[in-house]
Order: C-alpha cells, then sequence, then structure tokens
C-alpha cells in the first residue's frame, strides 16, 4: 500500500508545477483575450469575404440576364415572363435565393454598378466558360463608366462598391436617380 500512495505522488503534480507550466494568470488572461481577439478578426474577415462573394455572384447573374436580354431571340418569345420562368427552374434545380424580385435586383445592381466588372477574377470567368460552357457576357464592359454630364457624380470605384452589403446595395438600386445612388452618404 505504502508502495502505491508513493507511486501516486510521483505522477501527481504539485499546485505550483501545474501553475508555472501553464503560466501566471496574467499570461493566461493574456492567451484568453488574444485567442477571442482573433477569433474576432478571422469572423469579421470571412463575413466580408462572403459578402464580396454574394456581391460578385449577384452581379455576374445579373450581367447574364441582361446579355440574354439584349441578344437572345428567346426575348421575344419570353418577355416580361422570363424571370418568373427562370426563378420557378432555379427553385426546381434547388437553386436557393432566386426569387423572381431577386432576380430583378441582380439585373438593377449589374446595370447600376457596371464599374465592378473589374473586380471579377479571371480565372472565375474562365472556370465558367469550361464548366458551365456559358461565354462572358457579351454586355460586360471592361471600362469604368464616366459621368456624362459635368453636374454628375464621379461613378463610385469597384473596391467602394464591393465594401458594403448586398442589403445596402438591395436599398440603392431602388434609386433611379444616378446622381443619388452614387452619393456615399446613408440613403
Amino acid at each position: 500500500m505504502e508502495i502505491m500512495n508513493r507511486k501516486k505522488s510521483i505522477h501527481k503534480p504539485s499546485p505550483t508545477a501545474a501553475s508555472s507550466k501553464r503560466g501566471s494568470k496574467r499570461d493566461y488572461a493574456r492567451l484568453l483575450k488574444t485567442i477571442e481577439a482573433v477569433n474576432t478578426q478571422m469572423v469579421r474577415r470571412a463575413a466580408a469575404v462572403v459578402n464580396q462573394a454574394l456581391l460578385l455572384r449577384n452581379w455576374l447573374v445579373g450581367a447574364y440576364l441582361v446579355d440574354y436580354e439584349q441578344s437572345g431571340s428567346d426575348r421575344a418569345k419570353y418577355g416580361d415572363k422570363l424571370l418568373a420562368t427562370l426563378a420557378s427552374d432555379l427553385a426546381a434545380r434547388k437553386v436557393a435565393g432566386f426569387s423572381i424580385s431577386a432576380l430583378e435586383r441582380c439585373r438593377r445592381f449589374y446595370l447600376a454598378t457596371p464599374q465592378l466588372r473589374t473586380m471579377i477574377p479571371s480565372t472565375l470567368l474562365t472556370e465558367l466558360t469550361k464548366t458551365a460552357r456559358i461565354g462572358i457576357p457579351s454586355t460586360m464592359s471592361t471600362k469604368s463608366p464616366k459621368p456624362t454630364g459635368a453636374h454628375l457624380p464621379t461613378p463610385l470605384m469597384p473596391e467602394q462598391i464591393i465594401r458594403l452589403s448586398w442589403s445596402k446595395w438591395i436599398e440603392l438600386v431602388r434609386i433611379d436617380d444616378r446622381e443619388r445612388r452614387q452619393d456615399p452618404r446613408p440613403v
């Protein structure tokens, strides 16, 4: 029995040895705060990346809609029913988030922000061309638009566009007045 007690005491670390391995309470508090800060920053970055991907997806959807409407002979066939048919067919394929109104917002977003084209990675366009066998929409401008009148504001830069959330853009694309939409102040 005495031998067993001695073994237990040999393998059981003393409280001071455990705290020295772990560090002081101050070091532990710093570790805790550091991990919390890292998590907060990375969650923010992840949200920003997801938002950018969502904006680019919606912009591309709008570009393909406009291209289809402007160059396809099917436009006369479908007319105003295009968005309803497309929304229904996408839902049947389990592609979420593309109601009629969402597709209309994508179209308006594309038309309101042609300068966002520069933010679309060429690798993505190449991948889309290969996997989906779709070309780059002919309506996709590669140049940022210039104001047409002296009184119009300078269009937002792509970097400014991409910083705003999709929910903010939903509000902005409702504004028909280009001058008001380009004003960075809150709507």
